[in-house]
């Protein structure tokens, strides 16, 4: 994972910033929602279950969402397109 940020860093003008603590505690937040959705997945439908699902996603989308509003930052580079 680092080592593709790295290479992001000298393609990309902006990054994700993935050295704080808070992407890792957040991913793995988002890795207990995921699990628990296979689980109920593979389960008969029932109202109970379908009720849970939705809160599960409700949950596993507002974690993704928070992954991925991370801030940004600048690496720098300029990259002129000859067109």
């Amino acid at each position: 994972m680092q080592q593709t940020h790295r290479t992001a860093r000298r393609v990309f003008n902006d990054v994700f910033t993935f050295d704080g603590i808070s992407c890792g505690t957040l991913r793995g937040k988002l890795v207990g929602p995921f699990r628990q959705m296979r689980v109920l997945g593979e389960q008969p439908a029932e109202p109970s279950c379908f009720l849970q699902k939705q809160g599960l996603k409700r949950r596993f989308g507002g974690l993704l969402l928070l992954q991925f509003c991370q801030p940004m930052e600048a690496t720098g580079v300029q990259v002129e397109l000859n067109r």
